[in-house]
This record gives C-alpha cells, sequence and structure tokens, in this order.
C-alpha cells in the first residue's frame, strides 16, 4: 500500500474547526484530522483490471436500488467479449 498526505477537507487545512455550534471567535480541534491539517490516504495503484475466475457471462447492471430491478439487464456477453468490448482504464 501507498500512503499520501492530503489536505484535510473538513477544516481546509487549519486543523481546527468553526460552525454552527461555536461561538463567534471560537473553534474546536478538527475531529477528521485531529488538529494536524492533513489526512493520510492509503491505496493501492492500479496496475491493470484483473481477471476473476469463474464467469461465464456479463450483462449490464439493473441499478444501485433494492426498491427497483436488482440483477443484470440488457444484451448478455460471454467473458472474453467483455475483455474485449470494455476498455481498461
Amino acid at each position: 500500500m501507498e500512503t499520501i498526505r492530503t489536505e484535510c477537507r473538513d477544516c481546509g487545512g487549519t486543523g481546527l474547526y468553526s460552525g454552527m455550534c461555536e461561538g463567534r471567535g471560537e473553534a474546536v480541534i478538527c475531529l477528521a484530522c485531529q488538529g494536524t491539517g492533513c489526512k493520510e490516504i492509503r491505496y493501492k495503484p492500479y496496475t491493470g483490471r484483473k481477471g476473476k475466475r469463474g464467469i461465464l457471462t456479463v450483462r449490464q447492471s439493473a441499478g444501485r436500488f433494492i426498491g427497483m430491478d436488482v440483477g443484470g439487464c440488457g444484451e448478455v456477453m460471454t467473458y472474453s467479449e467483455f475483455q474485449s468490448k470494455i476498455p481498461q482504464a
């Protein structure tokens, strides 16, 4: 895993937060970064799309909401067709 430091989005890098509950001229230590002003992000560099064993067919997703249709929809393609039709990032 790689690690980088980024400016804390919650406090804008100040380490202090001042919002609705703090009085005029008052701040609290930012909970998101513990007052450091930065956050460490751990990530694994992308090296290309990985293969997935055991998959025979692929379709588009019906969506993300359980209240709506779930599962696959639309045209069915083989795993090999997916690999050639859908470009890697």
